[in-house]
C-alpha cells in the first residue's frame, strides 16, 4: 500500500509524510446498527452530531441515562416520524424494519407498514 513500509508492531507503518489514503464517502449513514454502535455509551461519550441526532427524536440527556420516566419517541411508528426526524433516524442507522421490529422479540411493533414495506 503506497504510504506505508515495513516495521512497526502491525508489521507496518505509516512513511513519514504519507498520508492515509481517504475512503470515499457514500453516504452519512453510520455503520452498524444504532444499538450496536450507541446504546451501551453514556450520553457524554456521544458524538455532538449524533447527541444532535438523538434530540431530534426527543431523547434527551436525561431520557438517555434513565433519568426521565420513559422516551416520548417510543410512542412513534416510522411513519409518524416528520421529514428532519426521518433523516436524523437514518443518519443513526434506523431503517423502517431496526425501528418498527420488536428486537427481543421480532415481531413487528408499528401500527402502520408492514415487515419488508
Amino acid at each position: 500500500a503506497r504510504g506505508l513500509v515495513a516495521g512497526g508492531p502491525g508489521g507496518l507503518r505509516r512513511r513519514a509524510g504519507a498520508r492515509p489514503a481517504r475512503r470515499p464517502i457514500h453516504s452519512r449513514r453510520l455503520q452498524g446498527t444504532p444499538a450496536e454502535k450507541w446504546h451501551d455509551l453514556d450520553w457524554s461519550d456521544l458524538p455532538p452530531e449524533v447527541q444532535s441526532a438523538y434530540e431530534t427524536l426527543l431523547t434527551t440527556e436525561e431520557v438517555w441515562c434513565g433519568e426521565s420516566d420513559g422516551d416520548p419517541i417510543d410512542e412513534y411508528d416510522w411513519s409518524d416520524l416528520d421529514g428532519e426526524m426521518r433523516e436524523q433516524a437514518e443518519f443513526l442507522g434506523y431503517t423502517e424494519e431496526t425501528w418498527c421490529v420488536d428486537g427481543e422479540t421480532g415481531e413487528w411493533t408499528c401500527l402502520s407498514g408492514s415487515p419488508g414495506g
